[in-house]
């Protein structure tokens, strides 16, 4: 049976997210190459050819093995600098970013993924765009985030068809 795997792929070893010092990435080694290039990268040359890592099946059935090893070796140096070894030996690894590390990132800022919108109590709210490129037409931002609930009239009165007495009676037994 099937158990729930986290980040962790299912049918590649590794491919889940992984601490560094300062933060957490996601280093993957997609096919067996690419696993003696990571091992390489992390200073562990030996370890392809270990019967239980020879091969991604291997590293399927052993996994709790690849990951303890692993996550020791990875959390012993900043999240930029495995970063730039793998890609430097050409696997696979990217950056779990928070929301403050994702908006500034500059590929998002290249695309313009980041609009900014006023809230009435909150100021200026930062809300991700719309990704649809359109080659004749912008694609507009205009409102910011909703509150909690606060489009629920209209929606109520507009999809099931309630009137107000019956949202106010949902309001008042607290399923709005």
């Amino acid at each position: 049976m099937t158990q729930p795997l986290g980040s962790e792929h299912p049918g590649v070893v590794p491919s889940q997210v992984f601490r560094a010092l300062d933060g957490s990435m996601v280093p993957t080694a997609g096919d067996d190459t690419q696993f003696v290039r990571l091992c390489e990268a992390i200073g562990r040359s030996d370890l392809p050819a270990d019967p239980r890592f020879l091969t991604n099946e291997a590293r399927v059935r052993y996994r709790d093995d690849v990951r303890s090893g692993l996550a020791m070796i990875l959390a012993s140096r900043t999240r930029s600098e495995w970063i730039e070894r793998f890609n430097e030996a050409g696997v696979p690894c990217g950056p779990v970013n928070d929301i403050a590390e994702a908006l500034a990132d500059p590929h998002v800022k290249a695309r313009g993924m980041r609009v900014d919108r006023r809230d009435r109590d909150l100021g200026v709210v930062p809300v991700v765009a719309s990704p649809l490129r359109f080659s004749e037409s912008d694609v507009e931002h205009g409102l910011p985030p909703p509150r909690l609930g606060e489009h629920a009239n209209e929606v109520l009165e507009d999809w099931p068809g309630l009137d107000r007495e019956e949202i106010g009676a949902l309001r008042a037994a607290g399923a709005l």
